[in-house]
């Protein structure tokens, strides 16, 4: 695609069987992608990815394709806030590969693949992605020198507060915001 594209709810994009997103941004909010299949991210490529988005498929927040390819300086992004119960869901029946410089920034993301591979130079980030301060199920209590929040286990107790919320989440196996 040689341009920048925004697919809105209830808007339609069809793109070539072999997609490459190059120096270019597509941004699918709410809308629905049909025909790609192999779909390819390099330099300056991105792909952000809203939640409700469809891609091949009429199910909300799912991706259906053969393989995805993130290569050096391309990135697929699905940010979307707690609240958003469905996350993203890519099935591939190929594979998910992120190459040296590629970057995938998610905060619910679900993959399913036949190969998925993050090289070393790669970046599959979620970080910074949770609830605000003093946000959500397991949030810091106090101001000033409070507790800390408690996810995966209790917080630490602050200067000023003799206790801390109730831990929520799993550390081994976390699937809550933290």
């Amino acid at each position: 695609i040689p341009f920048n594209v925004k697919v809105y709810e209830n808007g339609t994009l069809g793109l070539p069987h072999s997609t490459y997103l190059h120096d270019t941004t597509l941004t699918v909010s709410g809308g629905k992608l049909l025909g790609v299949q192999t779909l390819n991210i390099s330099l300056d490529g991105k792909l952000d990815i809203k939640s409700a988005s469809k891609v091949n498929t009429e199910t909300p927040g799912v991706m259906v394709l053969n393989s995805i390819t993130v290569l050096n300086g391309g990135v697929l992004s699905y940010l979307e806030g707690p609240e958003d119960e469905l996350g993203l869901t890519v099935q591939l029946d190929g594979g998910f590969i992120v190459r040296g410089g590629g970057e995938v920034t998610a905060n619910k993301l679900y993959v399913k693949a036949l190969d998925i591979s993050v090289d070393g130079e790669g970046k599959l980030d979620a970080s910074g992605q949770g609830w605000a301060v003093s946000q959500g199920p397991g949030a810091g209590l106090g101001t000033s020198y409070g507790s800390g929040a408690s996810h995966g286990g209790r917080g630490g107790q602050g200067q000023n507060m003799a206790y801390s919320a109730a831990a929520y989440g799993n550390v081994l196996e976390p699937v809550d915001y933290g």
